[in-house]
């Protein structure tokens, strides 16, 4: 039997995962996806449950859905990416699959294996992230900014990375996104963007010509019962839970100093 992976969030499941579900199932025996919990690397909610997300993958292809806890799921790219693959290491999958802007996994290969153990050394001004793109252009003599900041692709190479530190087993196989870019407005045929779907579902309005017809009493059901997120709640709660801290410090992922900034600007 051949287990074939995916790193997912399906937030909410759309026709552009249904495309790569078929293909991975035309691949393989058996289609495994990790899938981020009631939280998300946005570091919000999802727009629907795991239980109703999950239930979705299900009806529309997937054998397996195994939960990506929020401590990862919610994390930056490197931690969201070790987290997924050893959840699917674990499950012993053949394949990983994975979609991204530039699907050549050469490239990707490369720009992952300069980025371990890369020494960034950024400018007056300069971002991190910028510091790290000029240093592995530089490394491997041609431009990777197009490249890295194009959201799948940066994930890609974290992935990559996860493999390499992990020590796994299995083949790369990463496919060209269809339809619409990352966080896209736009819509392509039956294809959107998850974040096209969520901006309408938050607005209680459901386009069911994006979406498998196994989800749409899915999707429809929940939002009559009111049973997705309200980012305006969502976004009240947070703010007041944030007004009564005092220590952000505590927090995951804070370079010195930013915890001051996000005290002052709470407030």
């Amino acid at each position: 039997m051949t287990i074939s992976g995916i790193v997912s969030e399906f937030n909410p499941f759309h026709n552009g995962h249904r495309h790569i579900i078929d293909k991975m199932r035309k691949e393989s025996d058996c289609v495994v996806a990790v899938m981020s919990g009631n939280y998300v690397q946005r570091g919000e909610p999802a727009v629907f449950s795991k239980y109703l997300r999950t239930k979705a993958a299900l009806l529309c292809g997937v054998d397996l859905v195994i939960e990506l806890p929020s401590p990862w799921s919610a994390a930056c790219a490197d931690c969201f990416a070790f987290g997924a693959i050893s959840v699917l290491q674990q499950a012993g999958i053949h394949a990983l699959y994975f979609g991204c802007e530039y699907p050549d996994i050469e490239t990707l290969t490369a720009i992952a294996k300069a980025d371990q153990n890369l020494d960034v050394s950024a400018k007056p001004n300069e971002t991190f992230a910028k510091a790290r793109e000029r240093a592995l252009s530089e490394k491997l003599q041609f431009n990777c900014s197009e490249i890295l900041n194009s959201p799948n692709c940066n994930l890609s190479v974290s992935y990559i990375n996860a493999k390499d530190l992990l020590g796994a087993d299995f083949s790369l196989h990463p496919f060209q996104r269809i339809g619409t870019a990352h966080d896209s407005s736009q819509t392509n045929a039956n294809i959107s963007s998850a974040s096209y779907l969520r901006e309408h579902i938050e607005n209680g309005v459901l386009f069911d010509e994006f979406v498998p017809k196994e989800t749409v009493g899915l999707y429809k059901g929940a939002m009559v019962s009111g049973q997705y997120l309200n980012k305006q709640h969502f976004k009240l709660a947070a703010f007041l839970k944030m007004r009564a801290m005092t220590d952000f410090s505590r927090l995951p992922d804070l370079s010195e100093g930013l915890e001051n900034r996000l005290l002052k600007a709470v407030k």
